[in-house]
């Protein structure tokens, strides 16, 4: 049986615990927001970042046309860069048409090179 000096001894240490819980999410909250305004960089646009990644990587692969492979993607705050080596302007061209077309993407920066023939 549980006297009431028991329960009263067992709230102290919860609530004791609770509020080490609370200071310990304090301090990683604070962690945080100290490390995005020291970059500028959201934590949540790593993610979002990687999920645009995602969908251009997507949209390149369902194209039919080999002439995109050698274009390399890559996000950086919702923009997407492009670079590579393609055969000609036709293809570069068509790379920044399918990257414009990814949802979610802010812009697309094409550093694309054309073959030299």
């Amino acid at each position: 049986m549980i006297t009431f000096m028991e329960s009263k001894e067992q709230r102290a240490k919860n609530s004791a615990r609770s509020k080490q819980w609370a200071r310990v999410m304090l301090v990683l909250m604070i962690a945080v927001a100290g490390c995005s305004g020291m970059t500028g960089i959201r934590l949540g646009s790593s993610i979002d970042d990687a999920n645009l990644n995602a969908a251009v990587a997507e949209r390149f692969a369902a194209e039919k046309s080999s002439d995109l492979a050698p274009v390399k993607a890559e996000v950086k705050g919702g923009i997407i860069y492009l670079s590579g080596t393609v055969a000609s302007d036709e293809a570069r061209t068509h790379a920044e048409k399918v990257g414009f077309q990814v949802p979610g993407s802010k812009g697309v920066v094409n550093n694309i090179q054309v073959e030299k023939k």
